[in-house]
């Protein structure tokens, strides 16, 4: 058996960005949601070559202090927690401290950032390496470049897929955050075009500028119980897909994954659909961060509920009320679909 020893920084900070970092879509989703923790109004997006080539993030958040831009790629280091507690009390994207230091690990960095409008400073991290930093003429904001990613690590270089497939992960993560945060002004730029000047609207007009075969074929959804709020879109029967690519479940505007939650809103279509058909929906949950969990995922896209089974049960409550309206529902399909007098939906397939 081998001696056992500690290993090397530069070492620890590949195999954590293995766990955090695993295709340009991370570093998107990484940078962007630090923009949105820092309070941005702002924040425009810059890609080249899927993604590999180049990442840029600019926005007009609160910056990052001169001392603290060489500790935001150490290990560990983060400002959005600081004792115990906070774990079960988080109100931020991030807040592990470990998506810097990954990126920087694997990547060419530039970072420059100017705080609450003040000087504005730099620096330049190498594959880990971090830089002197100087001055810059930065005056609002933090920008951040990253080019040549994963050139240090050709085994992660080598399972990454087309441009076009590493560019369509891209927007199906941008997709959630622009519906999650419809007040941000969000700019997306790929390969030098213009492909989202997304300004702030309500939740409903943002929807309908990134889908418009949808507009007009919403249905809202209010509801509300003594520990959390639900909210948002349904589709009616004209939005059906075969894929479930634009179903939306956001917790605190975090997006997440949840088979239960998922299978209770599709469940409430069972008499409407046919297997392999999916309505759209974005749907939000305003809970109280004590009541969950997200540190289950390297990724934070999994959550753990205290109540979860209460919250299957009011959610499926607050999706029937909504799918009442059958004027709404099914607006098109009336020679499709017919309802009884009970009013529940029944299917009749014409053949």
């Amino acid at each position: 058996m081998n001696k056992i020893k500690l290993l090397d920084d530069t070492l620890i900070n590949k195999i954590a960005a293995g766990e955090v970092i695993d295709r340009p879509s991370s570093v998107v989703k990484e940078l962007v949601e630090n923009s949105i923790d820092a309070q941005s109004t702002k924040i425009m997006i810059y890609i080249e070559g899927g993604g590999v080539k180049k990442i840029q993030v600019r926005d007009n958040g609160i910056g990052i202090e001169k001392n603290s831009i060489s500790m935001a790629f150490k290990r560990h280091a983060t400002s959005k927690i600081s004792k115990n507690n906070d774990l079960f009390n988080i109100n931020t994207l991030g807040f592990r401290g470990e998506a810097l230091p990954s990126i920087g690990s694997i990547s060419r960095v530039l970072i420059e950032s100017s705080h609450n409008k003040r000087d504005g400073y730099s620096t330049n991290i190498n594959y880990g390496k971090i830089d002197d930093i100087q001055p810059s003429s930065i005056s609002t904001g933090t920008n951040i470049v990253i080019t040549d990613l994963f050139t240090n690590v050709p085994a992660r270089m080598k399972f990454l897929k087309t441009e076009k497939t590493e560019l369509n992960l891209i927007y199906k993560y941008l997709k959630k955050v622009f519906i999650s945060f419809p007040g941000i002004h969000f700019i997306l730029n790929v390969n030098n075009k213009e492909i989202y000047n997304l300004i702030p609207v309500s939740l409903i007009n943002r929807i309908n500028e990134i889908f418009s075969d949808i507009k007009d074929n919403l249905i809202p959804i209010s509801y509300s119980h003594s520990s959390f709020k639900i909210s948002g879109y349904i589709g009616n029967l004209t939005t059906l897909k075969k894929s479930n690519s634009e179903q939306f479940l956001f917790v605190n505007n975090r997006s997440i994954k949840s088979i239960s939650l998922n299978k209770t809103i599709m469940n409430c279509f069972q008499n409407l659909i046919s297997r392999g058909e999916y309505p759209f929906y974005s749907i939000f949950i305003d809970i109280d961060p004590k009541e969950i969990d997200i540190n289950v995922h390297p990724q934070k896209s999994e959550i753990k509920f205290k109540n979860e089974w209460v919250l299957i049960q009011n959610l499926s409550t607050a999706v029937k009320v909504a799918l009442k309206n059958k004027i709404h529902v099914l607006p098109r399909y009336s020679n499709k679909y017919n309802y009884d007098s009970a009013n529940n939906f029944q299917q009749s397939r014409l053949n």
